[in-house]
This record gives C-alpha cells, sequence and structure tokens, in this order.
C-alpha cells in the first residue's frame, strides 16, 4: 500500500486497474479490505474513480 496519498500516476491508474482485473477473475469475490490490501491500491476517493474508469475502458473494450 502506499504510504501517501499523492495521486496516482495514468500509468499507476492502468496498472492497477489490470491486476484488480485478474485478481478478481482469477479467485472471484473479494471485500473492500483486501481489496485495499492490494499494492498500490488507491488512496483516495479520486483516485478510486480513475481505477474503476480504466477497469470499464478494459472490460468494454473490443477483443482483437
Amino acid at each position: 500500500m502506499r504510504e501517501d496519498c499523492t495521486p496516482m500516476t495514468e500509468r499507476d491508474v492502468w496498472v492497477v486497474a489490470s491486476g484488480l482485473l485478474a485478481l478478481f477473475e482469477s479467485q472471484g469475490n473479494h471485500t473492500i479490505d483486501e481489496i485495499m490490501e492490494y499494492p498500490g491500491a488507491p488512496q483516495t476517493v479520486e483516485d478510486w474513480h480513475r481505477v474503476s474508469t480504466a477497469i470499464d475502458a478494459i472490460t468494454n473494450a473490443s477483443r482483437q
């Protein structure tokens, strides 16, 4: 978990979003406490919004 509450970089947002998707697909449902322990988990509401937007973009993307 990040020690400070500085905004995540765009790269960090996409890395965390991809990691959370992989975790959910391979292990099923998780509680918010488990998600918060994910390395690099967002610390601010704004970053959670950015990560959730990235997750939406990934899951809604057409397969190429």
